[in-house]
């Protein structure tokens, strides 16, 4: 045998095993990244068909008790500033327009009186949603 031919037939039998592994090892990876893929897109329909499911009315009333809270937020840095020896001016317009600065003891209980408020309206918005939700 010529060495040329010697050489050709090496390669072939290093070659074919050789090609085989990387072909393999090529579509195992694609048929995992697939697989993946397929996980993920599951993954997003269910948490999309999760949110379609809350009814409008749920989202209605969860948008108002986010302000709620936020409202209740704010009120409690304010009351937490009059804690902490900050001032905090509120002005209050009464019944004829006249306009007069609060103490910040008075400021203070009014703080304290819309946050009790506040958390009542909360949990009966809570309570409205987790029925809802319920049904």
């Amino acid at each position: 045998m010529s060495e040329n031919t010697q050489n050709l037939l090496i390669l072939l039998a290093v070659g074919i095993p050789t090609a085989y592994i990387y072909l393999r090892r090529r579509q195992n990876r694609i048929r995992q990244e697939m697989l993946e893929q397929r996980q993920r897109s599951k993954l997003q329909s269910s948490q999309s068909s999760d949110a379609d499911s809350i009814p409008e009315e749920a989202e209605v009333i969860l948008g108002e008790l986010t302000e709620l809270r936020l409202k209740q937020a704010e009120t409690l840095a304010q009351i937490e500033d009059i804690q902490n020896g900050r001032n905090v001016e509120v002005n209050v317009c009464r019944e004829y327009g006249q306009s007069t600065t609060l103490s910040q003891e008075s400021i203070l209980q009014a703080l304290q009186v819309e946050d009790k408020t506040l958390s009542q309206q909360i949990r009966r918005k809570s309570l409205e949603f987790a029925e809802i939700v319920k049904q």
